[in-house]
């Protein structure tokens, strides 16, 4: 192994998880999330979800679009 090798030799897993440990403790925390409510249990809970969320977007539009 040349001299060179040195400087062009990948880094550690261990170099690597120090370095994304480091970056994690340089950015600043996020605000705290407000609790989002429980999740359906129900068989069609996520079409469910997905139906209403088309509706709410639908309506946004239609008031934007001076529909509604």
């Amino acid at each position: 192994m040349g001299r060179s090798a040195k400087f062009t030799k990948r880094p550690s897993k261990e170099a690597k998880a120090r370095s994304k440990i480091a970056q994690a403790n340089a950015k600043p925390l996020p605000p705290p999330r407000s609790p989002s409510p429980p999740p359906q249990t129900e068989a069609g809970g996520e079409a469910e979800k997905g139906k209403k969320k088309r509706k709410l977007m639908r309506a946004k539009v239609d008031k934007k679009l001076g529909k509604a």
